[in-house]
């Protein structure tokens, strides 16, 4: 049923630093109306990414990028409350760049948005679907490609991308290891993602925990945090090596100058492949993720793990909360 107002959460601020909530906007305005073709979703939970907050910051090379007073851009997923177009009739489950908002006018055609298959939890659609997913699927199955017996090492692995590739890699017959900032993450990752061994990044000495794991070196670095433990991975990489580049969680709130692995130069002497994860790149991908996932699910094959947060007011912080490392698994909200 349809409420009275829209609830928005907007761009107040450009990040200076630490995320603060004080850099959005909350406001109420009217519903939208649905256009020629389009749908109006009421958005029931929203899924939040690290790489959002570089959506707020002023970047001239990416027009793509929010403006301040924009609505907050977040994937998220709900159910279409008002239809014209019969392909995506009333009812319907639908997730999509539907942002910090109860209602939101799309299409069928925009980016990222898909019908969630019948039987498939929403929570499980905005996170194995999702970016996160899609990103994991793309960096494993198309740029690491890991091998029966090769090392394969995943940092931020307790994340919502980390957790997945860890899995995938697995499933390839790889001996994986997942960085991780804490005991209870670590236990996760081999106790029920199936890890053999995990690194806590908090207790030191990257190297020394890489070496120990992985005396042999790395064939596979899906890298989510960059910095130093990336410089950590760069020095224990082989000849043949291929490296997925996702994210970089541990420098998106440096005010300072950006850091520069000194063990870069092993990119050029030992890294057969490197590529930067961008799902703009691989939209054709998609359809074959999504039904592959789909099977995974059902067959219990691919675990995954919700963090929830209640209540539209807490969508800034559940943002937040992934750089202070608070989440584990895929960070969600429920609105409704």
């Amino acid at each position: 049923m349809l409420k009275n107002i829209n609830r928005q959460f907007l761009i107040a601020a450009r990040p200076d630093g630490l995320l603060k909530e004080s850099d959005f906007d909350y406001v109420e305005t009217s519903i939208p109306e649905p256009g020629d073709g389009q749908v109006l979703v009421q958005v029931q939970m929203v899924a939040v990414e690290p790489a959002l907050r570089g959506t707020m910051v002023e970047d001239t090379n990416n027009p793509a990028n929010l403006q301040i007073g924009d609505v907050m851009g977040a994937l998220a997923a709900g159910e279409v409350v008002e239809s014209n177009n019969p392909d995506v009739p009333i009812g319907t489950r639908v997730q999509g760049l539907f942002g910090f908002a109860d209602y939101v006018v799309s299409h069928p055609k925009a980016f990222l948005f898909s019908v969630i298959p019948d039987g498939v939890p929403m929570e499980a659609a905005l996170y194995i679907f999702d970016t996160s997913g899609l990103t994991a699927y793309l960096g494993m199955a198309h740029v690491g490609k890991p091998q029966p017996g090769e090392n394969v090492l995943v940092s931020g692995a307790a994340g919502a991308v980390g957790s997945i590739a860890v899995q995938l890699a697995k499933q390839a017959g790889a001996n994986v290891v997942g960085i991780a900032g804490s005991a209870e993450k670590c236990d996760w990752l081999v106790n029920d993602l199936g890890a053999d061994g995990a690194i806590n990044y908090k207790l030191g000495d990257i190297d020394a925990q890489i070496t120990a794991l992985m005396p042999g070196g790395i064939d596979v670095y899906f890298d989510n945090v960059g910095g130093e433990i990336l410089n950590a991975a760069l020095g224990q990489i082989r000849l043949g090596s291929r490296l997925a580049m996702c994210g970089r969680i541990s420098e998106y709130e440096n005010t300072g100058p950006a850091y520069e692995p000194s063990n870069s130069a092993n990119i050029i002497k030992f890294c057969r492949h490197m590529e930067r994860l961008m799902l703009f790149d691989h939209q054709d991908k998609f359809p074959a993720w999504r039904e592959a996932m789909t099977t995974m699910i059902d067959d219990g094959s691919l675990q995954y793990r919700v963090d929830m947060l209640d209540g539209f007011e807490n969508l800034p912080r559940g943002l937040i909360r992934l750089y202070t490392g608070e989440n584990i698994g895929k960070q969600l909200i429920s609105i409704t």
